[in-house]
């Protein structure tokens, strides 16, 4: 059975409104707020000036975000404890290259994660710790401009999208780099099934924003709810 066969009616309604409805998709919206399910997580995004993530809440953790003209820093406390520096190296086209967690203030303790691409396509990661050990090499291919298939370990997987509708805010993909204040995977469609996630189903709202995001992970079923800030 294809994708599109397993697109749920409110996709197929809202296909019909895309061409009638164009100029007022993501227009002048973004996410302030969003609502994880069955957790009850809800997130609180604060911007910049300039449109750049400035401050992320959810419960007790707080993530304060700084930038530099090739490099982002991301500090987080729980009711203000040092939890973790983040500090990711960007390039020209606004893709991360390298990304180091520290989990102590020290800098000792790490875990990194360097990307390579391809113009704008990831074509190779390699993830590392402090501890040591061997790499954790994956491996993309890509078609058509979006993810065709990782391979880590010896194990692939393939991606799959809904090819009538366009990334966009909101997706699953768009919002990993708008919470982590960073991108990597720039595909062309909203992505359906991908590495280590599963079966995502989105719907959209009235300004044909995506409203909610619904995925697998494992045997789990989670919800993703946004709110936004228009003008």
């Amino acid at each position: 059975m294809s994708v599109t066969d397993k697109i749920p009616a409110v996709l197929l309604i809202t296909s019909l409104l895309f061409a009638a409805c164009a100029k007022r998709l993501n227009s002048h919206c973004r996410i302030v707020a969003s609502t994880l399910n069955p957790f009850d997580d809800t997130t609180r995004v604060y911007y910049r000036n300039d449109g750049k993530v400035r401050r992320v809440e959810t419960g007790i953790s707080i993530t304060e975000y700084n930038y530099s003209r090739n490099q982002l820093t991301a500090i987080r406390t729980d009711t203000g404890i040092f939890t973790s520096r983040t500090v990711v190296d960007i390039n020209s086209a606004g893709l991360a290259t390298n990304v180091r967690v520290y989990s102590d203030q020290a800098g000792n303790a790490w875990a990194n994660t360097a990307y390579e691409y391809v113009g704008e396509e990831v074509n190779k990661k390699t993830f590392t710790t402090s501890v040591g050990g061997r790499e954790d090499i994956t491996t993309y291919t890509w078609v058509d401009h979006n993810i065709f298939s990782s391979t880590s370990n010896g194990n692939t997987t393939n991606w799959q999208y809904y090819s009538q509708f366009k990334q966009q805010v909101g997706d699953f993909l768009s919002y990993q780099e708008l919470i982590n204040g960073y991108a990597v995977y720039r595909t062309k469609d909203l992505l359906w099934t991908g590495d280590k996630v599963q079966f995502i189903n989105y719907e959209f709202n009235s300004n044909i924003n995506i409203s909610t995001v619904s995925f697998n992970v494992g045997n789990t079923r989670f919800t993703l709810k946004y709110e936004y800030e228009c003008n």
